[in-house]
């Protein structure tokens, strides 16, 4: 049995995770933020991740685009 455990994590390219991990993999709840918060490029995604990928219920926020559910 693989335990879930939280993180912190900036990616090379300046996205950030914060939230659950299990083997490795996002997986439980995170928010995934993209691109400079401070540009018109940024977006936030809180929701569920299983295996790496978004799944479930989750919310985008996108500053072009507005919120995506």
């Amino acid at each position: 049995m693989a335990m879930l455990w939280d993180f912190f994590l900036r990616y090379s390219n300046g996205d950030t995770y914060e939230g659950a991990f299990k083997d490795g993999q996002r997986h439980g709840h995170g928010i995934y933020r993209q691109g400079q918060h401070a540009s018109i490029a940024a977006s936030v995604y809180i929701g569920e991740w299983v295996s790496d990928k978004k799944q479930g219920y989750g919310i985008m926020d996108d500053v072009m685009k507005g919120k995506i559910e």
